[in-house]
């Protein structure tokens, strides 16, 4: 069926030019100088007569001249191609939406189309890179089709790919509509790999787009040659979300969930492709998604927004959530969050959807305004985990007055429907409803943000991945992928932890993936608002080189970009903040070791040099060195680096300029002339520092199961402070000490 209908869309092809410029020449140019070139390029139809063409051809090229789409319209039909550098990326691909009354695209008209060039620079309030350059060329078509229906079909076309959307005005043969399917097709030039991906949590499979059937969600990933392609949405606010599906190289668009009738004027989401030399150069395009935002930023009143790291307190009650606080001091972590169980049944859909679960009710064993208050006075952020069935259920506004009133941070919103067209408005309702607050929100299951970062700051991640949750299918066969596919559509929220880890390390593992690996995962899976040490309790990290990264990780980055890469095998990443560099590895089930070139260094710097990586027995290594010392090591040759990874494991090197102030280079050195003894310990600890003497300082020691067992204050620190550990059982403790503002963390052992 499919090959039948290409056959006649090239038969189109043929005929079309011919019959237009019979059109042209009987229509359009008796008695008036105006003119059609169905060729040239740029120009514009804004000379077309009343009443409209129904034939018609046009060629659009991007900024630099590599991308050309060619758009034909017919009576029956309006169609696209893209071809880069001379090579067919998508062949005739027809365009159309299903009304309740039929298809939109039955006998049109062009009446009219218009011309814009937009070449400017986007400053993003936070991401993967600082800006994005929205450079384009765009055409907007005014057509009518022959119910005397009006819309308009507008394309941009970048150096990247080619975007188009559907907008319906108002003046119009009617005041509503209900669009219910979306039939647009990308009939690919060349078969090729497609990462597809049925479910939102079941991972990725990859079929081969010319002989098996394809139904995918998006962004859907095809790598070929000599393109590497991804197919995605932006601006998805108002709309049910598409999937794909399809044979023989010809995928469709439909609609998932359900979809209702809408006012006029009404604008559907960008569709658009992406085009790149392999994986890894798409990734670098990705952050065009940003450049479909058309809302006006005004930085000043989104100052509010902080992004940072999360930590999830497990202990639901007052008591616990303070001391899960103290830590997330001590660690550095921007925000503590209460997951479900902090009102009603706790986690579960049949506890949440029970009526006892009433999300303007707190459990007993929490006093959240006492909390939240500790919180803020501390500098940590309180977010809240609340299930989709008390949005559903609950006035809404009653809810957001009530956590306002706490001092409530952010929110978790959990189970929530990003397919329909109803669950998709209801998150973005609650997101505003947000951002009057000024809460930041983290949206889980099956939503996905598409790109609104100007209209929607405070929306900081979202799930929509197959994440941590599933330990037993969670490997580096899944994780390697996510960058190049999941992620094309933003922010993923993967939570980042060490579950199964244990004291001891009596217990196995229950993730596939080393800690490394997952010390990595936190700078390649980009997430603003960074879930880390998810199954955790506070004090169980004693090794402090597992945690040490946490502590001072951006979460955000002014530049961002793949150094090297087999989709699927293994991928490293370079992440800028400020001077400082970043370089994360992931591997999947097999070893890997490979060299990783330093260009994106500044060539004239000396950095020093943190490196983590895996260690036996299921631990991590902390190696301190620099880039000079590196390099007579010879572990630096022609300035590349070898990376050598376990099976499921990572790496992660930490480049900090030698004479840069942005980032405090280790924890140890902050404190280095702080001395501990004797360690083991028996009735006393003495603490002496010559460099801090006479300072106020704060001593606070942590059992291994996350409680804190002692918190001292010194107005003015002695050369020689003693703190007594007699009531102490014998054992490991966590001993953090602050000084002037600065942390040591230390293991220190009671005798």
């Amino acid at each position: 069926m499919y090959g039948y209908f290409i056959r006649k869309q090239m038969k189109l092809r043929f005929w079309i030019p011919l019959i237009f410029v019979f059109l042209a020449l009987t229509n359009l140019s008796a008695g008036t100088n105006d003119s059609i070139d169905i060729y040239s390029r740029p120009f514009s139809l804004s000379k077309l007569k009343s009443g409209g063409v129904p034939f018609f051809t046009k060629e659009l090229c991007s900024p630099d001249g590599s991308v050309i789409l060619t758009i034909n319209i017919s009576l029956g039909s309006v169609s696209y191609s893209v071809v880069k550098n001379g090579v067919d990326v998508l062949l005739d691909s027809p365009l159309d939406i299903q009304l309740s009354s039929g298809s939109l695209v039955s006998g049109l008209i062009c009446e009219s189309t218009s011309e814009t060039e937009i070449n400017e620079e986007l400053v993003l309030p936070y991401g993967e890179n600082a800006v994005v350059s929205n450079n384009c060329r765009q055409i907007l078509l005014n057509l009518k089709n022959s119910a005397g229906f009006k819309f308009a079909l507008i394309f941009r076309v970048y150096n990247e790919g080619v975007g188009f959307r559907y907008y319906f005005p108002d003046k119009n043969a009617v005041s509503s509509i209900r669009i219910s399917n979306e039939l647009n097709q990308f009939i690919l030039a060349r078969s090729g790999v497609a990462y597809q991906e049925s479910y939102n949590e079941l991972g990725f499979t990859t079929a081969n787009t010319s002989s098996s059937n394809i139904q995918t969600l998006i962004p859907l990933t095809v790598v070929s040659e000599p393109y590497t392609i991804c197919i995605n949405e932006a601006g998805n606010d108002s709309f049910a979300r598409i999937a794909l599906r399809g044979t023989a190289n010809v995928l469709q668009t439909y609609i998932l969930g359900s979809s209702y009738s809408v006012n006029l004027p009404y604008k559907m989401p960008w569709r658009y492709l992406l085009i790149g030399d392999s994986a890894e150069d798409l990734y670098s395009k990705k952050d065009i998604i940003y450049a479909f935002d058309d809302e006006n930023y005004e930085s000043s009143s989104w100052n509010w927004i902080k992004p940072g790291t999360v930590f999830r307190c497990l202990n639901l009650s007052t008591t616990g959530a303070k001391e899960a606080i103290d830590f997330c001091v001590d660690m550095n972590i921007s925000y503590m969050m209460f997951d479900a169980g902090w009102y009603g049944l706790g986690y579960g859909q049949s506890n949440e959807h029970n009526s006892a679960s009433n999300p303007l009710e707190c459990i007993l064993n929490i006093d959240m305004k006492a909390v939240a208050d500790y919180a803020n006075r501390r500098g940590v952020g309180m977010v809240l985990y609340v299930n989709k069935a008390a949005w559903d259920n609950y006035d809404n506004s009653a809810m957001f007055d009530l956590y306002q009133s706490w001092g409530i941070k952010g929110l978790k919103l959990g189970f929530m429907d990003g397919y329909s067209m109803y669950g998709n408005r209801k998150v973005y309702e609650i997101i505003k409803m947000a951002a009057e607050r000024k809460m930041v929100v983290n949206v889980h299951d099956n939503f996905r943000p598409t790109g609104m970062i100007f209209k929607y700051p405070n929306l900081l991640t979202a799930e929509g991945v197959r994440g941590n949750e599933y330990p037993a299918t969670h490997s580096g066969e899944h994780t390697t992928l996510i960058p190049f596919t999941r992620m094309f559509t933003g922010a993923t929220d993967y939570t980042i932890c060490y579950l199964g880890n244990d004291p001891e390390y009596k217990k196995p593992a229950s993730l596939l993936t080393t800690r490394a690996h997952q010390l990595s995962m936190s700078i390649i899976l980009y997430s603003p608002l960074q879930h880390i040490l998810w199954y955790a309790k506070p004090g169980i990290y004693y090794y402090p080189d597992e945690v040490e990264l946490f502590s001072y990780i951006p979460v955000v980055w002014d530049e961002s970009k793949v150094v090297c890469n087999v989709t699927g095998d293994y991928v490293s990443m370079a992440r800028r903040s400020g001077e400082d560099w970043f370089l994360a590895s992931l591997s999947d089930n097999s070893r890997r070791t490979y060299d990783v070139s330093l260009d994106f260094l500044d060539p004239d710097a000396d950095y020093h040099v943190i490196i983590y990586k895996d260690k036996e027995p299921s631990t991590i290594e902390k190696i301190v060195t620099s880039l000079s010392q590196m390099k007579k090591n010879s572990e630096v040759v022609n300035n590349k680096v070898q990376v050598s990874l376990k099976a499921n494991g990572g790496e992660v090197l930490y480049f900090k300029k030698a004479d840069s102030t942005s980032i405090d280079f280790t924890e140890g050195e902050k404190l280095s002339q702080l001395i501990f003894s004797p360690n083991p310990a028996f009735d006393y600890l003495y603490i002496s520092s010559p460099d801090f003497t006479g300072y106020s300082g704060t001593v606070r020691i942590w059992n291994l199961s996350g409680a804190k067992i002692m918190e001292k204050n010194f107005p003015s620190i002695k050369e020689m402070e003693p703190i007594n550990v007699s009531n102490l059982q014998r054992g490991n403790y966590i001993l953090v000490v602050e000084v002037n503002g600065k942390k040591l963390r230390e293991i220190i052992t009671i005798k």
